[in-house]
C-alpha cells in the first residue's frame, strides 16, 4: 500500500454521526460568542451564523460529521461548528451583499498643482527604478499606489488574499532594493 500523498489527510476513522438540526442550533450560541469576539460586525453576524448552520446541516447530511466517541459530544460539536464558521469567515469579503459602501453626492476634486522640474526629475527616477523590478512586482506596486486594498489586488492578480499580501511585501522589498542599487 502506498503512503498517503503529502498534504492529504487519511479518512476519518470514526463513524459518521447524524445529529438533528436542533442539536446543531443548541450549540450555535458558543459559535455566536466566538464570532462577536472575533470582531464580526453586528449586521453580518446573523448572516454568518445562518451560513454556518446551513453548512453544518449539509455536512451532516453528507456524513462529514465524525465525532470522536471518547470526547464530550457538545464540546466536539462546538469545535466542529467553530471550524465551519471560520471557513465561512474566510469567504466573507467575497460576498457582494456584505460590502459596506456609503454613497454620497459629494465629488472630490483633485488639487491642482503646477508640475515642477523637481517633480519631473523624481518621476523619471521612479520610472527608471520601476523598470528594474519584475513585472509582477511593478503591477502590484501600481495597484497599491492607486489606493487599491489587498482584497482588490488579490482579485486582480487572481490569488488568495494572504498571497496578495505577501506579494505586496515582496514588491516593496524589490522596490527598496532597486532604489538602493540605483543610488550607488
Amino acid at each position: 500500500m502506498k503512503p498517503p500523498r503529502k498534504g492529504k489527510r487519511p479518512p476519518a476513522s470514526h463513524t459518521p454521526s447524524y445529529p438533528d438540526t436542533a442539536q446543531i442550533i443548541a450549540e450555535a450560541r458558543a459559535v455566536r460568542e466566538m464570532l462577536v469576539h472575533a470582531g464580526i460586525r453586528r449586521p453580518d453576524l446573523d448572516d454568518v451564523m445562518q451560513e454556518t448552520i446551513i453548512g453544518a446541516v449539509l455536512a451532516v447530511r453528507r456524513g462529514r460529521y465524525r465525532p470522536n466517541p471518547v470526547m464530550d459530544p457538545s464540546f466536539t460539536m462546538r469545535r466542529w461548528l467553530i471550524g465551519i464558521a471560520f471557513k465561512q469567515l474566510a469567504h466573507l469579503h467575497q460576498k457582494a451583499h456584505r460590502r459596506w459602501e456609503v454613497l454620497t453626492d459629494e465629488t472630490v476634486e483633485p488639487a491642482e498643482a503646477a508640475p515642477s522640474a523637481e517633480g519631473y526629475a523624481v518621476a523619471r527616477e521612479t520610472l527608471r527604478v520601476l523598470n528594474l523590478i519584475p513585472p509582477w512586482a511593478r503591477t502590484v506596486l501600481i495597484l497599491v499606489a492607486q489606493g487599491e486594498g489587498v482584497v482588490n489586488i488579490a482579485a486582480y492578480i487572481q490569488r488568495p488574499v494572504p498571497t496578495a499580501g505577501n506579494r505586496i511585501r515582496l514588491a516593496r522589498l524589490h522596490f527598496a532594493r532597486s532604489i538602493k542599487r540605483w543610488r550607488r
